[in-house]
């Protein structure tokens, strides 16, 4: 044949190629960016997580600078109560931080705790008495002194919106000769010192809590004055529910849904020091990098897309024509002629050629495949296509059917050979056609009989079932077909149909120049002297035990009898099928033709 102009595709793939560089480009730019953005998301971490841990170590500074305040104060003030010393309380009213100090001893009441409260006089506000002020605070706060008798550190908000802005700092003071604390102290000092820390505003948002998840200082001062708790915030929730000490995480806004990079750090007293930057400030140097770069190759991807679509038709163009072509074979249509519709001057153009003789040779697989279908049927077929071809078989447990025709050899001798084989083909279509449609397949025809079978090659549950089901559609087909012969004058016909269960060789029989698929074995030997039994008992279907027992109760069975054949020392118990029962209701299945007079058989007597 010979050849054309041709092109090949290595070259398109080259231009193509140039004009791709543009997409690496931005391949490259993208990831650029993504490290980028990895870069400072791995330092803004980092950066968090410090400011976390250095806030905290700074907090901890300055509550233990109170702390170390209240105890001086506490004492001094137990001294005072019994010396009568007023140095302590001079220098706690020149101390510009405290509003006040309580000392409390194991068991005092209320009174005593009044007798032990000083007042730092210079910072009481105008509107405000420090006196009763306080001791309603350390009303509301006696829930909480268990905590300081065990030893430990307390820092509450105690500020209101019309009142004043403060902290309380519990602490144990003083123990006795076997250790246990016999008394605490509470401070009440500004919160500005401690507010000042985290009053800068930025990006990043930077505040405390108690060990409650209530608000101890935040940027925003109303959060401080209304003791806001929150305890319900993600990180904050972590941070109460987890014996770690510093800790970042991501977690999701509950206002915006914002993704947020949080970072807490715990104090020695138990406050939580937290620092939160918004995803959205972390990425924005790598966004700002990423928009720069989109803008720039959006010019250059615009000419790239072009270019590409303009040389890919070349290319897809007739691979598209020939996925519709492959499309028609694979609906059956083996007459199209690829190159008639591609005429590529390159590999393509090769490819439609290669194509037609695939067609070719799939058209020759096709016709061939036609022919078994009809010599050994479907699933035969599919079985031989599927594995090598070659002698020999395997042991299976199958449903084996004959039927025969009654009186054929009269038939035949009062009828041209054209009218018999008429007969028998009209017979053979409705009959076959059943078989195939409930699953079985036909072996063989021997003369006027079929021998058919279910399990083989393959075998399903249903295959018993199926097998019944077939026979009597067999049965009713058989009628309707005999009412048209009597329509167009001919004589009707009778069968008798044998059904057995057993085990059997299926395989391929015969030599290496000769071979056909088949069954053999006693079940095939049973099944067809189940068959001839029918004329002794003159009825047009018999079953054997074995397929009685493998039945669900969906059909109406009769036992008909016990049969003497030959070949078998036992005698073979056979069984009627007069019907089935369906949703709970019975339907008999008989027709004029189901029954008919007994005759002898040779190889068969009713035992």
């Amino acid at each position: 044949m010979k050849r054309g102009f041709y092109f090949p595709i290595i070259i398109k793939l080259v231009i193509l190629s140039t004009v791709m560089l543009a997409v690496v480009t931005l391949v490259v730019s993208y990831k650029s960016s993504s490290l980028f953005e990895s870069m400072s998301t791995d330092r803004e971490e980092s950066t968090n997580l410090n400011i976390a841990d250095s806030t905290s170590v700074e907090v901890d500074n300055l509550i233990q600078s109170y702390v170390d305040k209240i105890t001086f104060y506490g004492q001094e003030n137990l001294k005072n109560s019994v010396n009568h010393d007023l140095n302590g309380v001079m220098a706690f009213n020149n101390d510009a931080e405290f509003y006040g100090l309580v000392t409390i001893m194991n068991g005092q009441t209320g009174d005593d705790v009044k007798s032990m409260q000083i007042i730092n006089k210079k910072n009481e506000p105008k509107n405000i008495n420090l006196d009763s002020y306080i001791l309603k605070l350390i009303e509301d706060l006696k829930n909480k002194n268990a905590l300081s008798f065990d030893g430990k550190i307390q820092v509450y908000n105690l500020s209101s919106v019309k009142g004043l802005a403060l902290l309380a700092i519990g602490i144990p003071l003083m123990k006795n000769e076997v250790g246990l604390i016999t008394s605490i102290a509470w401070g009440f000092v500004k919160v500005d010192r401690l507010q000042r820390t985290f009053s800068s505003k930025s990006d990043r948002t930077i505040f405390l809590v108690d060990r409650e998840g209530k608000v101890l200082a935040h940027p925003n001062e109303q959060y401080v004055l209304q003791v806001k708790d929150l305890s319900p915030h993600s990180i904050i929730k972590d941070a109460m529910s987890n014996n770690i000490r510093v800790k970042q995480k991501y977690f999701e806004s509950a206002q915006n849904h914002e993704k947020i990079l949080g970072a807490f750090a715990k104090t020695s007293t138990d406050l939580i020091v937290v620092s939160e930057v918004p995803m959205s400030v972390i990425y924005a140097p790598s966004l700002f990098v990423k928009k720069t770069t989109y803008f720039i190759l959006g010019l250059a991807l615009s000419v790239s897309f072009f270019l590409t679509f303009v040389f890919s038709q070349s290319l897809t163009s007739p691979i598209e024509k020939l996925l519709v072509l492959t499309k028609e074979i694979s609906q059956g249509n083996f007459d199209v002629v690829a190159k008639d519709v591609v005429k590529s001057h390159d590999e393509v153009g090769f490819l439609a050629s290669a194509f037609d003789d695939m067609t070719i040779g799939l058209k020759e697989r096709d016709k061939i495949k036609n022919l078994f279908n009809k010599f050994h049927g479907t699933a035969v077929t599919s079985e031989l296509l599927k594995n090598e071809i070659k002698l020999g078989g395997t042991k299976k447990e199958i449903t084996v059917f004959f039927s025969d025709i009654r009186g054929f050899t009269d038939f035949s001798e009062g009828h041209t050979p054209e009218e018999v084989v008429s007969m028998l083909n009209e017979y053979f279509e409705v009959m076959v056609y059943i078989i195939n449609k409930n699953g079985g397949v036909v072996d063989k025809f021997i003369g006027d009989a079929i021998m058919a079978v279910w399990g083989a090659p393959n075998k399903t549950d249903d295959d018993v079932t199926n097998a019944v089901s077939a026979c009597l559609e067999m049965r009713v087909a058989l009628s309707q077909l005999n009412q048209e012969r009597i329509d167009r004058g001919l004589t009707p016909i009778k069968i008798g149909m044998g059904l057995h269960t057993g085990e059997a060789i299926s395989g391929q029989i015969g030599s290496s120049e000769r071979m056909e698929f088949t069954v053999i074995g006693d079940a095939v030997n049973t099944a067809s002297r189940i068959e001839g039994s029918t004329k002794s008992f003159g009825t047009d279907l018999l079953l054997s035990k074995e397929v009685i027992e493998k039945l669900d109760g969906t059909f109406l069975i009769e036992k008909a009898g016990e049969a003497k054949v030959q070949g078998k020392t036992e005698n073979l118990v056979l069984y009627k099928v007069n019907g089935v029962i369906e949703d709970g209701v019975e339907r008999i299945i008989k027709t004029p033709y189901s029954s008919y007079q007994a005759v002898e058989d040779k190889k068969s007597k009713v035992a």
